[in-house]
């Protein structure tokens, strides 16, 4: 399976997880016709953001209305690993409760970040192909 973002939108992912070290940043890329063409940053209130996020509920609401005014769709949840691997933690396999979304990590545990992206099969989250488009 493939997930298809425009150029801009994972150039944008990728800085905005660097510019969030040391703590996790988090949030929704949107689109339409499957392809992620707006990425949506949210605030991390977790008490830990080092090592967890949670989104703010106020964001997450705000996010929700403005995707439904443009006519647009929720596609991928994002959230960074600071220090830690390109992989779906243990914890981040519980708490991700809609399994129809897809699901991003960016890791920064390397020099070079390491992008990588899932979705939920029925039985198990599957590794994703990233398609980068210009648009």
């Amino acid at each position: 399976m493939e997930l298809k973002i425009i150029g801009s939108v994972y150039e944008k992912l990728i800085e905005i997880s660097r510019e969030g070290i040391p703590n996790e940043i988090c949030g929704y890329l949107s689109g339409a016709d499957d392809v992620c063409e707006e990425l949506h940053q949210l605030e991390n209130i977790s008490d830990t953001p080092e090592v967890f996020f949670n989104f703010n509920p106020k964001d997450q609401f705000a996010v929700t209305k403005e995707i439904r005014e443009k006519g647009t769709k929720f596609l991928v949840c994002f959230h960074s690993h600071p220090i830690g691997g390109e992989s779906l933690s243990k914890d981040d396999k519980k708490l991700l409760i809609d399994k129809s979304m897809k699901y991003i990590i960016v890791s920064l545990r390397l020099s070079v970040p390491v992008v990588n992206a899932w979705s939920f099969d029925g039985e198990e989250y599957k590794p994703l192909t990233i398609s980068i488009l210009e648009k």
